[in-house]
């Protein structure tokens, strides 16, 4: 389930940023196809209580052993 869309400040304007509860990368991507958009990337900026701050959109790091902690908690 989507929850909100808005364009990326900061971004060009093909970037947007939708926020889902619920659903997988799957059902996302067949949402965007089925407007008649076309997906270039896909970048999560939170999951299972991790967040990318202090990262740039497609940049990744090693996680943090508190943070595999959560992740395990999670998931």
């Amino acid at each position: 389930k989507i929850e909100s869309a808005s364009h990326v400040d900061g971004y060009q304007a093909n970037y947007i940023g939708l926020e889902m509860t619920i659903g997988s990368e799957n059902i996302l991507t067949g949402v965007i196809n089925r407007m008649g958009f076309d997906i270039q990337r896909i970048d999560r900026s939170y999951y299972a209580g991790l967040t990318k701050k202090d990262l740039k959109r497609g940049w990744i790091r090693p996680l943090q052993e508190m943070e595999e902690r959560m992740m395990k908690h999670f998931i």
